[in-house]
């Protein structure tokens, strides 16, 4: 009989542990899909976005990725555009002489505050892992 109560201790605490964990990924899925609702507003507003950049933005603004933030409890996406940074109103009147900066961000969709916000000149894949890693470790 002594036997039998530590076993059947085991097993309870390995039960609700493991219930509990099943529980927690039920929760953060369904709370990944809340955040993938808001993939048309995100679009929406990066789309926005462009078209009041004027011409200092080359290209769109991508979207890369709209995920959840368990630490936070919150959604965010991540984006980038490249921007110009010479023009002709600052005396580059060559395309050789015009500089771009490659800019990622991440933005708390609730909130609206950056996350994440770093400026790149001469675009790397660098700069892209560095984002891309950013945005896995807000997801643990």
């Amino acid at each position: 009989m002594k036997i039998q109560f530590p076993l059947l201790a085991l097993a309870a605490i390995l039960t609700l542990g493991c219930s509990g964990s099943k529980t927690n990924n039920t929760d953060n899925f369904q709370k990944k899909l809340a955040c993938s609702d808001k993939l048309s507003t995100i679009e929406n507003k990066l789309a926005q976005m462009k078209q009041n950049s004027g011409n200092s933005i080359v290209g769109d603004y991508n979207l890369a990725e709209v995920f959840y933030i368990p630490n936070l409890n919150t959604c965010a996406y991540g984006y980038n555009y490249r921007e110009e940074l010479c023009g002709l109103n600052y005396g580059c009147s060559k395309p050789e002489d015009y500089e771009y900066q490659d800019v990622y961000i991440i933005e708390d969709i609730l909130t609206g505050k950056e996350l994440y916000h770093e400026r790149y000149s001469n675009g790397s894949n660098e700069n892209v892992a560095a984002f891309q890693n950013k945005i896995i470790e807000l997801q643990k």
